[in-house]
């Protein structure tokens, strides 16, 4: 991955002053138009000069103004923090740089950064009103994907059981095995070692 126009740090400020470009070029707009766009809407604070400092990188992008942006352009707020080049890299942090589609599933609560905690994020996640998503989905969608993040445990955790279980079933098998009685006797010690109770039903008569 790379990042923008060759920048070796690429936070989300960065991209977002890229893309306000790109947007507001695409959209055929001006500055001037883009400024009136954001009186309609009432921020009077945002002028001319603001956004041709952001533009070009002398001024970075508050919270607040990059709403406000998104909603004078018309676009969906993400569409100002996800670069449209796929290969382009954005430094969540300085040192989790991820792809943006990685940065996009994050921002929804989709999927955790590279090194977050899974489960944390997950019951975070749970509770963002996505749309389309009705109240009882969340819970639901919460519990799956609480599921999936612990699965690694839980299978190393059985793994583990299997494991003794066998050191247990070769323990008991020697010392039957030295023993040396008969098969029916073998059988119903081995059983008695390993915890379980034979059968009756299954005695021959």
């Amino acid at each position: 991955m790379t990042g923008i126009e060759g920048e070796g740090h690429t936070p989300p400020s960065s991209v977002a002053r890229h893309r306000l470009r790109q947007l507001r070029d695409r959209l055929g707009l001006t500055v001037d138009d883009v400024v009136e766009r954001c009186r309609r809407l009432g921020a009077t604070d945002v002028t001319d000069n603001i956004i041709w400092n952001i533009e070009s990188g002398r001024r970075k992008l508050s919270l607040d103004v990059t709403v406000t942006l998104a909603a004078a352009l018309g676009v969906p707020f993400m569409s100002l923090l996800v670069p449209d080049d796929p290969d382009a890299t954005i430094h969540a942090t300085p040192a989790v740089p991820v792809s943006p589609n990685r940065f996009a599933a994050w921002s929804t609560g989709t999927a955790p950064l590279p090194g977050a905690d899974a489960g944390a994020f997950a019951e975070a996640a749970a509770d963002l009103p996505l749309p389309g998503r009705e109240p009882e989905d969340v819970d639901w969608q919460s519990r799956v994907r609480w599921a999936i993040t612990h699965i690694d445990d839980h299978a190393e955790t059985a793994a583990q059981k299997l494991n003794q279980s066998a050191r247990d079933f070769l323990t008991a098998f020697e010392v039957v095995a030295t023993e040396s009685p008969s098969a029916k006797d073998a059988l119903s010690l081995l059983q008695r070692r390993l915890g379980s109770t034979p059968d009756a039903s299954k005695d021959d008569p």
